[in-house]
């Protein structure tokens, strides 16, 4: 009873056994009840840092010069038909990925392109679409430009992530 009092809380002595369960909602409203607290917020303005940059790169040289690979995989899953700054997130993607065929990964590096959620509705289907090859920038972009998204489809990133080795062998 001090202790309680000295801390600010509560105490009752209970009578008889079926005050047990009424002291246990008391508590239980007494603990849920508001408390004072401080929150402190700090915020800062910073300038988003623009589109960033990819190199592939093992041991100093580049991925194709040094025996080194790149997998890429393509959510074409429902989610990707929302819209995204005024284009479906599928479109954005695609764009990405041409992009990074044409113009940021060396012709003739070893690629591989797994794709999810494009073939069938309630699927968690995951297909190797481009086999492990010496990369052709056309032949990539239009295998890249040529894949839809579908719409219902589940996303199994984890099934075509664990993929990638056995695509990379």
């Amino acid at each position: 009873e001090d202790w309680a009092s000295v801390n600010g809380g509560h105490y009752t002595q209970l009578v008889y056994q079926g005050e047990m369960e009424v002291a246990f909602d008391r508590a239980a409203t007494l603990m849920r009840r508001p408390a004072g607290y401080t929150l402190e917020v700090r915020s800062e303005f910073r300038k988003a840092p623009g589109p960033g940059k990819l190199r592939v790169v093992a041991g100093g040289k580049t991925a194709a010069s040094s025996g080194a690979a790149v997998a890429l995989i393509l959510d074409a899953s429902g989610s990707m038909l929302k819209h995204m700054q005024g284009k479906r997130r599928i479109d954005v993607a695609r764009e990405v990925l041409t992009d990074a065929v044409r113009r940021h990964i060396p012709p003739g590096t070893p690629l591989a392109l797994r794709v999810f959620g494009h073939r069938e509705a309630d699927s968690c289907r995951t297909d190797l679409e481009m086999p492990l090859a010496p990369l052709d920038p056309g032949k990539a972009a239009r295998v890249i430009g040529g894949i839809q998204a579908t719409n219902l489809a589940r996303t199994p990133i984890a099934d075509s992530l664990a993929a990638v080795e056995r695509d990379l062998k």
